[in-house]
């Protein structure tokens, strides 16, 4: 099963940064081709519950800054991230209230398939 999340894992980072054309939705900073290692793939709901890590809906691409250490850095203060998440991609912010809350059970979870549908959509990733 680990090795499942593992692949399930960097597929969706590969999404992530497809979708965000390897730019920082924060403060818009463009990576030089095959370049990316500054730039992140972050979770909004969490790692912690597999029900919500691989929602790509709940991913955002950021700078390793806008990442970890700015003032409205997700990993330096939460709540300033959130309010910023609301104004400016309110779809997410709505997604991500809706599911914090719900409860699943890994056991309910089929990450075979999980990590098929991520790697068959990363395939086609820019």
């Amino acid at each position: 099963m680990d090795s499942y999340v593992k692949r399930a894992t960097g597929a969706w980072g590969k999404i992530i940064h497809s979708e965000y054309g390897h730019k920082c939705a924060m403060c818009g900073r463009v990576a030089e081709p095959y370049n990316y290692n500054w730039l992140e793939a972050h979770h909004i709901g969490g790692r912690a519950s597999l029900a919500m890590k691989f929602y790509t809906e709940l991913g955002i691409l950021l700078c390793t800054d806008c990442h970890k250490v700015r003032a409205k850095a997700p990993h330096i203060d939460q709540t300033a991230f959130l309010e910023w998440l609301n104004e400016e991609y309110p779809a997410k912010y709505n997604l991500y209230t809706e599911l914090k809350y719900k409860l699943v059970s890994h056991h309910d979870i089929d990450i075979k398939q999980i990590c098929r549908d991520l790697e068959e959509r990363a395939a086609y990733a820019a």
